[in-house]
């Protein structure tokens, strides 16, 4: 048995996970700070402000630094807003992993970091999926697999997640989901193959999440499953809506560098590349605060308050996309820092967003 520590930024990881893995090779990953005391959630939102620099496949996220001076980061999400007219079961997410190319159940391929996010390979039809310690077969992921953040509010936050996965009879596999609760689930597989596993929760919030880990055969004294594995196939969740409900589809999710002097207040998302076609989008955005017991002592003890979601800020990018065919002579020329923040001037000694029309370029000066 292994025990595996490590620290994240991304609010889904702004945490001390320690996770005992059966069955798992040994493998070193120290814990750069303790854990954390989560605070309370603070009630006062971001204000957020209108989007600039729109064009037809994304757009620059804005809002107004957030009062508490202990502001560390900021979270933004984006979603397509869609409306239900229909009472009826919806899918909410889908996601089949069947772009991720490497590696078969005989002969996984194991990578060499510690984590990966798999939009980052264009290995997934939906956003912001990541895995640490990742295992790969061909359309299929093991690790610990951790999902997009998904608006579950809808139905009283009750919601079905359907999985499937592919591994051993009597394995265990545990979902975990995030929401107002904490709700770990215990699978047992039933047969060698194809398992189909439909779990019932109902702890939806705006920003749910969830977690897969792979525990293999916990009753294994001669390691005969030791180098076995229990593939994520496929994750789904439905949920029924009503006629006025709105359905907030993931398209992106990203943070402002943490940590900075001072954090920024606007975000660029160059390429939203899961668009499907949707013209109007919507962002809102979260303030991360953190307080260190001593700010100069990296391992010293901290809390983590979060305020609360802004309103969302509704985009059109289809109108920016007739403002766009204008632009192609526009000869001003633009520079964004790596975190999306417009440079005065022109900058030097880095690597920028040049942006100039519709003509956008990742540079070195």
């Amino acid at each position: 048995m292994r025990v595996y520590f490590r620290f994240y930024s991304m609010k889904r990881f702004y945490t001390l996970i320690a996770l005992a893995v059966a069955g798992c090779a040994c493998a070193s990953a120290a814990a750069p700070r303790k854990a954390p005391h989560r605070a309370a959630i603070s009630e006062t939102p971001v204000t957020v402000k209108e989007a600039t620099d729109v064009h037809r496949n994304g757009f620059t996220a804005n809002w107004e630094a957030f009062a508490n001076p202990w502001t560390n980061n900021y979270c933004i999400g984006v979603y397509e807003p869609i409306e239900i007219t229909v009472d009826d079961t919806y899918e909410v997410l889908s996601e089949s992993f069947d772009l991720q190319p490497l590696g078969t159940t005989v002969e996984p391929f194991e990578a060499e970091d510690f984590a990966i996010y798999l939009d980052d390979y264009d290995w997934t039809d939906t956003p912001d999926w990541s895995v640490i310690y990742p295992i790969l077969a061909r359309g299929m992921v093991n690790g610990i697999v951790y999902s997009p953040y998904v608006d579950l509010t809808n139905n009283g936050g009750k919601y079905t997640v359907v999985l499937g996965v592919v591994g051993y009879q009597g394995a265990q596999v545990h979902l975990t989901a995030f929401g107002s609760t904490e709700d770990e689930r215990i699978v047992t597989l039933a047969t060698t193959g194809y398992n189909n596993i439909e779990l019932e929760f109902d702890n939806g919030v705006h920003d749910t999440y969830f977690s897969y880990v792979d525990f293999g055969i916990l009753d294994d004294p001669d390691q005969l499953y030791a180098s076995c594995w229990d593939f994520l196939d496929d994750f789904a969740i439905t949920q029924s809506l009503k006629a006025g409900d709105t359905l907030l589809r993931p398209l992106a999710c990203a943070e402002t560098e943490p940590d900075a002097a001072v954090p920024p207040t606007s975000y660029v998302f160059e390429r939203l590349k899961y668009l499907n076609g949707a013209s109007k989008v919507a962002y809102d955005v979260q303030a991360n605060i953190v307080y260190y017991d001593d700010p100069s002592d990296p391992y010293s003890d901290y809390e983590i308050e979060r305020s609360a979601y802004s309103p969302l800020m509704h985009v059109d990018l289809a109108a920016a996309g007739i403002a766009d065919v204008a632009a192609d002579t526009d000869t001003t020329v633009r520079y964004y820092n790596l975190q999306g923040i417009e440079m005065q001037g022109t900058p030097t000694g880095g690597i920028y967003i040049r942006r100039q029309g519709d003509k956008t370029t990742k540079v070195v000066l």
